[in-house]
C-alpha cells in the first residue's frame, strides 16, 4: 500500500482506490431542481477517488445533491455537482 492511500476498513473498500486528503471545502445543499436549498457551509475533506469524495461535518446532510466548491486563491474556485450516496455518523461527526 502506498503511504498516501486512505486506511479504511474492509467494509469500506470500494471499486476505486481512495487517497487520504485534507482540505476545507464549501458545500451547498441543493434541492431536487438543483437549486440552493440552504446556505453553504464548510466541511473537511477526508478522502478522494476517481469516483467520489468523502468529507466530515458536524451535522447530517439530508439533500440528495450538493454543490462542492474547492477553495483556491483565485476568484473562481473549481466547483462540482455531487450526488450524496451515503451519510453516516462517525463518532460526533457525519
Amino acid at each position: 500500500r502506498e503511504l498516501w492511500e486512505a486506511e479504511l476498513p474492509d467494509s469500506e473498500l470500494r471499486s476505486a482506490q481512495r487517497f487520504a486528503a485534507s482540505a476545507t471545502l464549501r458545500i451547498t445543499p441543493l434541492d431536487d431542481c438543483l437549486q440552493p436549498a440552504e446556505e453553504s457551509f464548510a466541511v473537511v475533506l477526508r478522502d478522494i477517488s476517481e469516483k467520489g469524495l468523502s468529507f466530515i461535518h458536524t451535522r447530517a446532510i439530508t439533500n440528495r445533491f450538493v454543490l462542492v466548491e474547492f477553495a483556491t486563491r483565485e476568484s473562481a474556485a473549481p466547483r462540482l455537482l455531487a450526488h450524496v450516496v451515503r451519510c453516516q455518523p462517525v463518532r460526533l461527526f457525519y
